[in-house]
């Protein structure tokens, strides 16, 4: 239903003139389907969109908006262009929808179905399996139902149609009829006024959309039950109007505006919807693409689009369409899984838009992997697409064998870094142990619990020199142990698929018969590469010939075509993709293949776009590493230029873009063809880069990317500076790594009470001497450390340091004592600020009051650990607010006011060292909050070891200790070790503090972490929710701990918690 003019000025007459009203006129060169917008390449198509009008419209005006006269299906700044990189035909159909006036025609829905399905038989008899994707208007929305339903039942008379339908959207589409009392019923205001000018009728299209309507009812009901029996069935998608309608306008007056399709008619039980903020004449017709509705419909048609294509491009490799499951890193176990399995995909690729299936590839690899030798190799030169065809053979194995019953695990080795990195992902996937194990064990342990997994898939991407595959850090006297020993025995269900370049070392792990050649393509295989479809146009099929000949026949120079074609927006086999390539070539010799013309116009045309992005490629390609780490790139890498590389093409994303690739191919192209220039200027940056980033928690999963820095030879002194830099940078690295307790806690797990008995006991007034004289952990790693000092406010409100001088007499008097009480009643203030989750508006800040109180009590030295104590709580204040810098620094400065006080007296004083190691443990426990786990790691251990050994490993504040060290175990994923020693700190917490003490609800906190992470999400829940009741009734609702644990419960809570 529409109208082409609107008349709301004039008031009701009871008989309006015969041509104010809106009667369309539509000649037969408006009928039909009629397309709108058609892509230069017929081979480029990969969609069909189909509009579809409503009664009463005039199919030439129909979809234009009556102020700008925009028509949002065919104007190139609309649909087109929100669809441009998809390859989609837009048509729409028109037919004689007018039914009354001069001229009008008796329709029915199974008329127009006909119609309609015949126009799409000529349109598309070359491409009858090409997806279609509907939009309908109103009374449309039931034709392209019923047309739906025809051709699924008449699939021999309408071929590909039914089965090629991958979307529906409907605008205002009454699927149960009209509301009830609308003027547009045959009681209504409308009809009356036709008939009180004694026109012609045709009304049995409006009967049709009458509420309860018998056609109507079984044309609906028939649609439904055949898309629920469909596999797949196609998207339906319905948006409703949210402005009623002046009716009247058909007619050439107001009338009283209505709702003409409410919410409950112009939507489907059980399928997507939205409202839009337009009436029933509107709900078709955008002013703009900034229009907000605009940009709600056409986000969904887009969504249509990709899912169609998708479900296209499976169909094209021979597996089912469901969503991409290599796009996700499976770390989640299986809901409802008996043994709670889960898919390893360490560094796992997407899969490209298009696969040649090599003479059915995928079936000659499961067949041999089916034996019981369970081994394959995939050989082919650099660029001939063996690691696409694993993860398409990786994809397929999965789908078929079902998530929950098979495990997948890449493996990354081109280099031996890779190769380990790669494994420890695995473990950590797996949860092996890390507790007391060494490198080369913790190695071994991961692949024994391979040995013990009933069903997997391992891919060993890129193994193309098995001599260099040796371990690293290998023990002192040792000989390097090969990472091949490590690989666990394969057969029919432990499954290995390897990719490599090198033949002898294919070989060496399976037999010759086991060893397939990926390289040459066929002419269908070039087409699909190409086109993602088999073209049977002799004129395209030459110039692929030509194309080939010009760039070679491997599948990355055929994909760098593609990309190009896609970047500069060629038609990717078009004569002028053919003389752009042909002018590039000039000059080389007549009957050389290369890719490097179309690399030069690709990076070429890159440039062009953004000269800081190809630069940056330059950066990143010339680091010979298979996976980069998402944490070397910064979120505004990742924001900009990352993924615009993405969206070239010339990256990609793997494992959820926790990591991403050049592929190979890719690099050796960028390598070859940088000037001295280019190549000195990437060279410093890359080495800038890696050492910048080479840091803390990250020096382990970069250390590929760092070592592959260190094998570039750079030329210019400041650069070979920067690298030597590095390199120290990696040997220390490796040296604590080498003795490093990260991997194990040693002394935790020396026996069943965590070590503790290993320390010395009764060391009394040494210990403290030795913690005394033991340097700050920021000394002990190079770190700046400050000299005495205390905080006061500078210029300006900005935290400035002073030297702390300690005054040696004790001040008295009536106004000491004054000021005493008045800072005592400002440290109360600051203290109750600081427990409130959100203080009173307008209340002064907390660190501003605890700053004022700590410079009244510094001129008093025999007040130290008070001053202590307050600063102290300055830096649980600062660090509440994100002021880690600021708060580790004044918990220093606390530390340093307790070794600054009395000497002999701090000896004689248990407090003192009660507070010492407090504060010390609050240090360590803001690292951790604040993801600074290496720092939090050696304070920790700084500490721990002599505390228990001073206080007692059961001492409540001990307890406190071990308990925030157990939380950060538990964060950086040791798991099973930080579940036992959270289980021993909360028995001895219950006993020793009692179960509501504030300790021990912090380490059931923990331990309800704990179980959450090993898939016990109830058990956790459970326990969060008692936690919280004790801290309301103990500490308060409004309590800084009581509100993290709240936040601790909606995050256990949301489905995305593992």
């Amino acid at each position: 239903m529409d109208k082409t003019q609107e008349n709301n000025n004039k008031p009701p007459t009871a008989s309006p003139a015969v041509d104010r009203f809106n009667v369309p006129d539509i000649p037969p060169q408006d009928q039909g389907l009629k397309v709108l917008h058609d892509p230069k390449d017929v081979d480029a198509i990969d969609v069909d969109i189909v509009a579809v009008h409503g009664i009463m419209a005039n199919p030439t005006s129909t979809w234009k908006h009556s102020k700008t006269g925009t028509n949002w299906l065919a104007d190139p700044s609309m649909l087109p262009e929100s669809l441009k990189e998809h390859g989609v035909r837009i048509m729409a159909f028109g037919y004689e929808s007018k039914w009354f006036g001069r001229g009008s025609v008796r329709q029915s829905l199974s008329n127009l179905a006909t119609d309609l399905l015949q126009a799409l038989n000529q349109k598309r008899e070359h491409c009858p399996q090409r997806p279609i994707i509907f939009i309908a208007h109103c009374f449309g929305g039931l034709v392209a139902q019923k047309a739906y339903t025809m051709a699924a039942l008449q699939e021999g008379d309408y071929p590909g149609i039914w089965k090629s339908t991958k979307g529906m959207m409907f605008l205002g589409t009454p699927h149960s009829g009209v509301n009830d009392g609308t003027n547009l019923t045959k009681q209504g205001q409308i009809y009356d006024a036709i008939v009180a000018r004694k026109l012609e009728v045709q009304d049995n299209v409006l009967l049709t959309v009458a509420r309860d309507n018998d056609v109507l009812v079984d044309a609906v009901s028939e649609f439904a039950r055949k898309v629920s029996t469909s596999a797949p069935p196609p998207m339906l998608f319905s948006f409703y109007e949210l402005k009623p309608t002046n009716l009247g306008a058909i007619v050439g007056q107001k009338f009283v505006p209505e709702f003409v399709v409410g919410q409950s008619s112009a939507t489907l039980l059980g399928y997507e919807k939205q409202g839009l903020a337009l009436d029933h004449f509107g709900i078709n017709k955008f002013e703009d693409n900034q229009d907000n509705n605009y940009q709600k419909v056409s986000w969904r048609i887009l969504k249509m689009v990709r899912e169609a294509k998708a479900d296209s491009l499976s169909k094209t490799r021979g597996i089912s369409a469901s969503p991409g499951l290599l796009a996700t890193t499976g770390d989640t176990p299986s809901q409802g899984s008996d043994n709670n399995r889960i898919s390893v995909l360490p560094a796992i690729l997407r899969k490209r838009d298009y696969f040649a299936p090599r003479d059915g590839i995928l079936d000659r690899i499961e067949e041999k992997l089916s034996s019981k030798r369970g081994a394959v190799a995939l050989c082919g030169e650099s660029g001939s697409g063996k690691t696409h065809v694993a993860v398409e053979y990786a994809d397929r194995h999965v789908r078929n064998n079902g998530v929950s019953n098979c495990h997948l695990f890449w493996v990354n080795a081109s280099s031996p870094e890779e190769f380990e990195a790669s494994y420890r992902r695995i473990g950590n996937k797996l949860r092996v142990p890390t507790a007391g194990v060494g490198h080369e064990a913790y190695l071994a342990a991961v692949a024994e619990h391979l040995i013990r997994e009933e069903e997997w898939l391992m891919v060993l991407d890129g193994f193309n020199d098995g001599d260099a595959l040796v371990l690293t850090n290998p023990g002192s006297g040792h000989e390097p142990r090969n990472l091949q020993t490590f690989l666990p025995k394969f057969s029919d269900s432990r499954r290995l698929l390897v990719t490599t370049v090198n033949r002898t070392v294919a070989n060496r792990l399976v037999k010759e018969k086991y060893v397939l050649g990926v390289g040459d393509l066929s002419e269908d295989d070039a087409s699909r590469l190409l086109l993602g479809r088999v073209t049977k146009d002799p004129v395209r099929k030459k110039r692929i010939n030509d194309i080939i000949g010009i760039v070679g026949d491997s599948a990355g120079a055929l994909e760098l075509v593609r990309l190009f074609g896609k970047l500069s927006n060629k038609a990717v086999c078009s004569s002028e993709m053919l003389d752009t390539l042909r002018k590039q070539t000039k000059g080389g010799t007549e009957d050389e293949q290369t890719p490097k013309p179309v690399w030069d116009l690709l990076f070429r045309h890159l440039k062009s776009k953004n000269a800081d992005t190809a630069y940056w490629l330059h950066v990143i390609g010339l680091l010979d590493v298979q996976m980069i780490p998402s944490i070397f790139f910064s979120a505004n890498d990742k924001r900009g230029r990352l993924r615009d590389l993405v969206d070239v093409g010339l990256v990609e994303a793997a494992d959820g873009r926790g990591f991403y690739r050049i592929p190979a191919f890719f690099r050796h192209c960028l390598q070859s063809s940088l000037s001295e220039k280019h190549r000195q200027n990437a060279e410093g940056a890359a080495l800038q880069s890696v050492k910048m980033r080479f840091v803390d928690d990250d020096r382990g999963a970069l250390l590929p990317v760092a070592l592959a820095a260190l094998r570039l030879e750079p030329s210019r002194t400041e650069t070979r500076r920067e690298q030597e830099a590095l390199r120290e940078d990696v040997a220390v690295y490796r040296r604590q790594r080498q003795s490093s307790l990260s991997l194990g806690i040693g002394y935790l797990a020396a026996n069943d009470d965590l070590g503790w008995s290993s320390v010395p006991l009764g060391l009394g007034d040494r210990t403290v001497k030795a913690i005394e004289a033991a340097p700050p952990v920021q000394e002990i790693f190079g770190l700046p450390f400050p000299t005495k000092r205390a905080l006061s406010e500078g210029h300006g409100g900005a935290v400035q340091n002073r030297p702390l001088l300690l005054p040696t007499r004790r001040q008295t008097g009536p106004e000491w004592e004054k000021k005493l009480t008045e800072l005592r009643r400002d440290s109360d203030t600051a203290a109750r600020l600081l427990t409130e989750e959100h203080p009173t508006k307008g209340s002064e800040d907390a660190t501003a009051i605890y700053r004022r109180v700590i410079d009244g009590y510094s001129a008093e030295p025999h007040e130290y650990l008070k001053l202590a104590g307050l600063q102290y709580n300055l830096a649980i204040a600062q660090g509440s607010k994100g002021m880690v810098d600021d708060a580790a620094a004044t918990f220093r400065q606390a530390l340093q006011t307790i070794l600054s006080g009395d000497s002999s007296s701090r000896t004689r004083n248990p407090e003192a060292r009660r507070r010492y190691y407090r504060i010390y443990t609050d240090l360590a426990s803001l690292y951790a909050a604040h993801g600074r786990l290496a720092e939090a790691q050696e304070a920790f251990l700084h500490i721990l070891p002599s505390q228990a050994a001073e206080l007692g490993r059961d001492d409540a504040q001990t307890l406190r200790t071990r308990g925030a060290f157990a939380r950060l175990l538990l964060d950086r994923g040791e798991t099973e070790l930080a579940g036992r020693e959270l289980g021993r700190v909360l028995e001895a917490s219950e006993r020793v503090l009692g179960p509501a003490h504030r300790d021990t609800l912090a380490t059931r906190c923990g331990v309800a972490r704990h179980l959450a992470g090993c898939g016990r999400r109830e058990e956790a829940l459970a326990m969060g929710r008692s936690v919280l009741g004790e801290q309301e009734r103990v500490l308060g609702r409004s309590h800084r701990e009581t509100a993290a644990t709240r936040q601790l419960l909606e995050e256990l809570r949301s489905p995305s918690t593992t």
